[in-house]
């Protein structure tokens, strides 16, 4: 299929391509579009049709749900079912950030987008093109991350463009993306609020708006869930085609780093303060955590094009954006490595 691809300023889009993206969803397309975290794969989210199109197009399993994207509190209501007037005042002083919330979805979510669980996940994403997409077309629009399914996210429209052309109506091509990881995901109940899923929104930050907050073990990607109701929360996800290993401590990641026996066969991705001293080839993650965040997904994708065999990565400390980081370096890894002898073995 032909697949259209407009060039635009993320936030400060053309009006007429805002108009052709909602036109091309109203008729049952697919569109690649920017948030603030990763580019999404949007349809109309209640086409149930055109959001089946979705998962074929991602190869995507049919109970990993998806998120809905809108533009304004009063879509809220159309969605959703029984929620609380102080929740929404509290999302209302929030939103547009990177934070979604599950609730108990209405009649009119088809089950395509849920997976059929009765909890639809709900964002209103910090970007000026989603925002004037959503509300052109007039109602959410569901999205994952636009990346194939099991691959890195999304975070630069050339990579949409090199995994997509061909297989979608329309790419919007803005350039790399602030976050670049996704957004945080929680429920909320009776008995408090549970992240779900570790994202752009930091915890810390989530506990002055909710109070206490659980994390779970599957939103620090320790486990997986055996029934999703949120998206990353059962199948391995942003994995490069090679083999990624995280270390299991800062001093065996150096160990590997500085070895020249490794040169061109190992890779070492990780913050500049880590990589100084590498006798092996290096991908930079930037200076700070923020930074780190931001590269993480296209360090993948380049180690991917690099000739090392496998690339390995050091920790980081899970307080604020650290945690969604290390949640999506576990999902991403073949493997936890205690010693050189484990790395040896993947060698061979």
């Amino acid at each position: 299929m032909h697949t259209e691809i407009l060039r635009t300023d993320k936030d400060n889009p053309d009006p007429e391509y805002v108009r052709e993206g909602a036109r091309i969803l109203k008729a049952g397309g697919l569109v690649v579009f920017p948030t603030e975290t990763v580019y999404g794969l949007g349809a109309d989210s209640l086409n149930g049709e055109a959001c089946r199109r979705i998962f074929e197009v991602k190869r995507r399993p049919a109970d990993n749900p998806l998120i809905l994207h809108i533009s304004d509190m009063s879509m809220l209501q159309e969605i959703t079912e029984s929620v609380d007037k102080e929740t929404v005042e509290k999302l209302a002083s929030v939103w547009p950030a990177p934070l979604t919330v599950l609730f108990s979805k209405s009649s009119k979510v088809p089950d395509q987008v849920t997976g059929k669980s009765p909890y639809v996940a709900v964002r209103m994403p910090d970007n000026r093109l989603a925002l004037d997409l959503i509300g052109e077309l007039g109602k959410p629009i569901a999205a994952p991350s636009a990346n194939l399914s099991t691959r890195p996210s999304i975070t630069d429209s050339r990579h949409a463009v090199m995994e997509l052309d061909g297989k979608v109506d329309l790419i919007y091509d803005c350039g790399p993306l602030k976050y670049g990881i996704e957004s945080t995901i929680i429920l909320l109940s009776k008995h408090g609020a549970e992240v779900v899923r570790a994202g752009s929104f930091p915890v810390e930050d989530l506990r002055e708006i909710f109070g206490d907050i659980v994390v779970s073990d599957v939103a620090r990607g320790l486990r997986s869930a055996d029934t999703p109701v949120a998206p990353g929360m059962k199948y391995r996800h942003y994995a490069p085609s090679k083999p990624l290993l995280l270390c299991s401590n800062i001093g065996l990641f150096r160990q590997i780093s500085s070895d020249p026996s490794l040169k061109n066969r190992v890779l070492a991705i990780g913050i500049n303060n880590m990589l100084d001293g590498c006798s092996i080839n290096t991908i930079s993650l930037g200076n700070t955590y923020p930074e780190a965040s931001a590269r993480l997904f296209s360090s993948f994708r380049q180690f991917e094009m690099s000739p090392e065999k496998l690339a390995v990565i050091h920790g980081f400390s899970e307080s604020g954006i650290g945690l969604a980081i290390m949640s999506r370096i576990r999902k991403a890894s073949a493997a936890q490595i205690d010693s050189i002898e484990e790395l040896s073995r993947f060698l061979s």
